[in-house]
């Protein structure tokens, strides 16, 4: 089972881990006005309990600029999220700057 980054975020920031702002979207409309909130540039992403490399499937949508760039994206995403995993949740961000990304992946053993 793969724990889906907009759920991962939620525990790691509840453990006081600072991280960034992360929306729920379900429309173009609703992704604009979170935009609006959080500022130009931002980023869609497709968060899935199946797929782990979301930019391999085309589930992530980096640099959108404004409105217009936004609302292509999001009917980009929700495309893909049809076709490959149509439980999937589509998240909003902004674009982070400079800093340090990382990967975390566990297995659980029955030993």
């Amino acid at each position: 089972m793969i724990l889906p980054e907009h759920e991962a975020n939620r525990l790691l920031a509840a453990e006081g881990l600072p991280m960034i702002a992360v929306k729920t979207v379900n429309s173009a409309e609703e992704a604009k006005k979170e935009a609006a909130g959080l500022g130009y540039p931002v980023v869609l992403k497709l968060s899935s309990s199946i797929h782990t490399h979301k930019t391999e499937i085309g589930g992530v949508l980096i640099n959108l600029a404004d409105d217009h760039q936004l609302e292509e994206a999001f009917g980009k995403l929700r495309a893909v999220r049809e076709q490959l995993d149509p439980q999937a949740i589509i998240i909003l961000e902004p674009m982070a700057g400079s800093g340090a990304e990382f990967f975390v992946g566990f297995q659980r053993h029955r030993q």
